[in-house]
């Protein structure tokens, strides 16, 4: 596996510091109302009229997470995650996975990452990132596969992401843009980091008390 690239992954694991950030699942009328809203703030510029328009039929069943400034008490970032044990992936409307997925790996798919601008965008990122990671794992999924532009996938090959083998698409609803389809293996991503000394190894495999994986 490909760990890192184009300086997204940070030079000591200490770089990265999630300090007065706090990473939920959205689990309150008001996170998904505000996941909704930082969601439009990061994607209007693809033509959404409102937050509401950016919501979609995936929303239904999708968990969301949202990232909380402490500080400032707004949201500064959100992602959401589709398991496939609930319903279809978004990646499954514009090309055909199951010909390389076997009947072992559970699949989550992570999408719709807004991070508006701001001074900690990549420690909210990669912060969202570990949620999602770690709430996979715990729900019992093997894989993440995700959609992206080229310009993302420096920051998923940080994760241990590689392309599947599927054509890239253009997503009609997101500016036409063409899009690779990555994925990566969960389970084995702690004794990957912990081999290799990657500087990501501290982030996600070291106990942060701002994460909040409780549904309840």
């Amino acid at each position: 596996m490909q760990l890192g690239s184009a300086g997204l992954v940070p030079r000591r694991g200490g770089d990265v510091n999630l300090e007065g950030l706090l990473f939920r699942v959205a689990k309150t009328d008001l996170d998904n109302r505000a996941a909704l809203e930082c969601r439009f703030r990061g994607y209007r510029k693809y033509g959404f009229r409102d937050p509401e328009d950016c919501r979609d039929e995936y929303d239904a069943y999708a968990t969301q997470y949202v990232c909380y400034d402490i500080s400032a008490h707004n949201v500064v970032g959100s992602l959401r995650c589709i398991s496939r044990t609930r319903g279809p992936l978004e990646t499954e409307r514009y090309v055909n996975i199951s010909r390389w997925l076997n009947s072992s790996m559970v699949v989550a798919e992570p999408s719709r990452f807004s991070v508006p601008s701001c001074r900690r965008s990549l420690a909210i990122k990669l912060g969202l990132l570990k949620i999602a990671w770690l709430d996979s794992i715990n729900t019992g999924h093997t894989h993440f596969v995700a959609f992206v532009k080229k310009c993302a996938v420096p920051m998923y090959n940080s994760i241990a992401c590689r392309p599947a083998p599927v054509p890239t698409f253009t997503h009609p609803r997101l500016g036409g843009k063409e899009h690779i389809v990555l994925y990566a293996d969960l389970s084995p991503h702690s004794h990957v980091y912990a081999q290799t000394e990657h500087p990501l190894y501290r982030l996600f495999c070291e106990f942060h008390s701002n994460m909040e994986l409780d549904h309840d």
